[in-house]
C-alpha cells in the first residue's frame, strides 16, 4: 500500500492496521505482515478480509501468523543478542515481581518506583551507548546500518503497531 503524505516530509503514521479500512477516503489495506521498530518486516504478507473484522472489535480479527512471525524474529534477535549476566536478570526478573505486586498494593507508590527506574535506564542505556559507541560495538553485524542511524542512539528492538507487549505488530499492506 502506498501512502501519500502530499508534499511535506512530515507524513502521520499510525500503526492500527484497521484504520486503512478505505472508509472516509482513507487507503485500504490488502494484507497484513508483521513489523518491529528496529525496521524488521515479516517476509509474508497475510490476505486481510475485511468481512471476518468486527467493526466494533478490530482488534479481534485473527493476527495469529503475524504473531508467531514476530515471535520468530524476536527468537532470532534474541538468539544473536549479547547475552545478560544472570545475575542481572534474576535481579530484573525480581525487579518485575516486586513492581507487579506494588502496583496491585499501592500503585502510587509503585509509580514512583517506576519513575525512578526510568531515570535509571536513561541513564545507564546513554552510558551503555556512549560505551558500545566508543568501542565502535555493532550488535546487528549482519547488515550495515546507514550512517545518520549510526550516529543517533537506536531503539531497543520493539513491536509495531498496537499489539499487546509481547505480541507482534502487524503493518497494513
Amino acid at each position: 500500500m502506498l501512502l501519500d503524505g502530499g508534499s511535506g516530509s512530515n507524513f502521520h503514521e499510525s500503526n492500527d492496521w484497521w484504520i486503512y479500512s478505505g472508509e472516509l477516503r482513507r487507503p485500504r489495506a490488502t494484507s497484513l505482515r508483521g513489523a518491529c521498530s528496529c525496521g524488521w518486516r515479516g517476509e509474508t504478507s497475510y490476505p486481510l478480509s475485511w468481512e471476518d473484522v468486527d467493526r466494533n472489535a478490530p482488534h479481534l480479527y485473527d493476527t495469529r501468523q503475524l504473531k508467531d512471525d514476530w515471535a520468530r524474529h524476536i527468537d532470532d534477535v534474541e538468539a544473536r543478542a549479547v547475552p545478560v549476566p544472570d545475575v542481572l536478570v534474576a535481579l530484573l526478573d525480581q525487579v518485575e515481581q516486586e513492581l507487579d505486586r506494588l502496583a496491585g498494593d499501592a500503585p502510587l507508590a509503585a509509580l514512583r518506583a517506576i519513575s525512578r527506574l526510568e531515570h535509571v535506564i536513561a541513564e545507564a542505556g546513554y552510558a551503555a551507548a556512549y560505551g558500545a559507541r566508543g568501542r565502535r560495538e555493532v550488535w546487528n553485524s549482519d547488515r550495515p546500518r546507514p550512517r545518520a542511524a549510526r550516529e543517533r542512539r537506536p531503539p531497543a528492538p520493539t513491536q509495531r503497531l498496537s499489539a499487546p507487549l509481547n505480541s507482534p505488530g502487524v503493518m497494513g499492506r
